[in-house]
């Protein structure tokens, strides 16, 4: 009643930090913003007044009524990592502007971007703590995913070509597909090629992988490899996500050509993710 006296929210959640007690936020449970009235916003009559300015308040209170927990919170912000990194080379100056932006209106809140830049001479605007920009001018883009796949910390990492578009709960999507799973490469066996100003869905061909629900590619591997060959399989890089761990433990990086990558990574894969729908958007 002293340190919290009306934010009973913020004493329990307090007090599951100070007791060591995680959190799990489930993918999908957050709803959609609700925006308010900005002049309702301006005068203070908002409930921004309320749960904002008066919430900092009573969390000052409480780290000064329990020292250590100011402590936990720097170490765990120390120590944590995203689920999700998003590996993004781009060459192309004005293209920058718009893949960050495709990145930023993600509604999945455990995601960062590594943007490889590999020569676009732009003067990049200022964002958030979990995007991160490395200049790498004159590289290759296998060089650049490369890089990206060192300096990616989440459990999983998509590869995204600077030429597509991730719809705006991609990364929620891929998310609950790799938890639900645990698999080590999700493949979403689709996405809409765009023609103009047009779409054409464009959807894997193995007869094995027409299914409804998302299903284990449990195929032998010189069944896969076949696909592979047949071109059944999408051979895009961005429609898939790989468990970072996986990736690792097998040696996989980028030559000059990203297919043999992905063909490693369906050879290599004991957890192998079909996902039957649309991820993204091609140019």
């Amino acid at each position: 009643m002293e340190a919290a006296t009306i934010d009973d929210e913020l004493w329990f959640w307090a007090m599951a930090v100070l007791n060591d007690i995680k959190t799990k936020f489930p993918f999908g449970a957050m709803n959609k913003v609700i925006s308010v009235d900005i002049d309702e916003q301006q005068s203070g009559r908002a409930l921004w007044d309320q749960n904002k300015i008066k919430k900092d308040f009573w969390l000052g209170k409480m780290i000064e009524r329990y020292p250590a927990l100011l402590e936990k919170l720097i170490r765990e912000a120390e120590d944590s990592k995203p689920y999700l990194s998003v590996v993004m080379p781009v060459k192309n100056p004005a293209a920058v502007s718009d893949c960050l932006q495709n990145i930023f209106v993600q509604t999945f809140p455990d995601a960062e971007l590594i943007l490889i830049n590999l020569g676009a001479r732009v003067e990049m605007p200022t964002l958030p703590t979990n995007f991160r920009v490395i200049n790498y001018p004159g590289g290759s883009f296998a060089d650049a995913f490369n890089i990206g796949l060192r300096k990616a910390a989440g459990d999983y990492i998509l590869f995204k070509d600077e030429s597509s578009i991730l719809p705006r709960e991609a990364l929620d999507i891929a998310a609950k597909a790799a938890d639900d799973s645990k698999a080590d490469v999700v493949h979403f066996a689709g996405h809409i090629q765009l023609e103009g100003n047009n779409g054409r869905f464009v959807l894997d061909d193995a007869p094995e992988l027409k299914r409804d629900t998302p299903t284990l590619l449990d195929v032998p591997k010189q069944q896969r490899a076949i696909f592979w060959l047949q071109s059944k399989l999408s051979r895009r890089l961005d429609t898939k996500i790989f468990r970072r761990d996986f990736l690792l433990k097998h040696g996989i990086t980028f030559a000059a050509d990203h297919t043999e990558f992905s063909f490693q990574a369906l050879i290599q894969a004991e957890k192998y993710l079909i996902v039957p729908q649309a991820f993204c958007f091609n140019r």
